[in-house]
Order: structure tokens, then sequence, then C-alpha cells
């Protein structure tokens, strides 16, 4: 599974982990990951369209134990404070609907959720944090060089 991250995610998981941001991120293409072409998760670099996600180590996230338990659960990214909840906003005046996702094996049970509050308050969060990194990404690569350690340098210096 590839995890996206925004750099609001990086900075987080740098300070718990004390791991440079150029060794936390993985730059993957469409043979990796199955994202719209809309997304605006994509970053355009010189050798395409990429994911900027959690760099993978043996097919696993970086910061897996060999238990299968996040070394740096407190400085974790959005997406996986939300999993393996979707949340659906329907509008302003209604509660948003959260709904378990099926397309990855997960120990959560079904419909439970130990404190709704805080799962939606970590997708507001993170949909404010993807709002401010979509844009940074856009003057980047308006401005930039296409090159991913150039993004970094952009995001992180």
């Amino acid at each position: 599974m590839i995890v996206p991250v925004n750099d609001a995610d990086v900075r987080r998981l740098a300070k718990a982990s004390g791991v440079m941001p150029a060794r936390i991120v993985g730059f993957y293409g469409s043979r990796h990951v199955a994202f719209d072409e809309e997304s605006p998760l994509w970053v355009y670099t010189r050798y395409g369209a990429r994911i900027m996600a959690l760099k993978r180590i043996a097919g696993k996230c970086r910061f897996l134990s060999r238990q299968g338990r996040c070394r740096v659960y407190a400085g974790r990214p959005s997406t996986c404070r939300t999993f393996p909840y979707e949340i659906r906003f329907n509008g302003a005046s209604q509660r948003p609907r959260v709904e378990r996702t099926d397309w990855t094996a997960c120990q959560a049970q079904a419909g439970w959720v130990a404190d709704w509050d805080r799962v939606l308050w970590a997708r507001h969060r993170e949909k404010r944090e993807d709002q401010r990194f979509y844009r940074r990404l856009r003057v980047w690569e308006e401005t930039g060089t296409g090159r991913t350690p150039d993004l970094l340098d952009f995001l992180f210096d």
C-alpha cells in the first residue's frame, strides 16, 4: 500500500523520527498507484507524474516495526490517522458519513471507531494541510526544475 503524504505530514514524521525528509518520502508513478489523472496528488516532474508518499523498504512502510506496529505513531501522517475509514462530506449542514474501507485487510472492526470526533478532526486537518500542499506544488511546478530533490528543497528548506 502506498501512503500519500503532504509536507506537513513529512515535517511531523521528521520531528518524531529524526529522519531527514529525503529519507522519508519516495515518488511513485502510475504503475504503483491508481489515482485519477485529475487528482491534485500528482507532482509533475521531468520524469512524469508522481505521488509523494512514504518511502517503502522491502515493500513496507519504513516506519513499521517487525511486529507491524508504527514506530512513530504520534507523528504519523494524516492518512494513517483516519485509516481505515473513508469520510464523505455531504454538505455543510450534515454530519459527514464515516465508512470503513474494505479495499485492504485491517484489524479494525467494521463500523466501529473509538472516537468519531477525533477521526473527523484528523480528516479536517488533513484536508486543510492538503489544500496548502497542493497550492505549494503548483507554485513549484511553475517555477521549479522538475527534479524531485529540488522539490524537497523547496518544501523543507
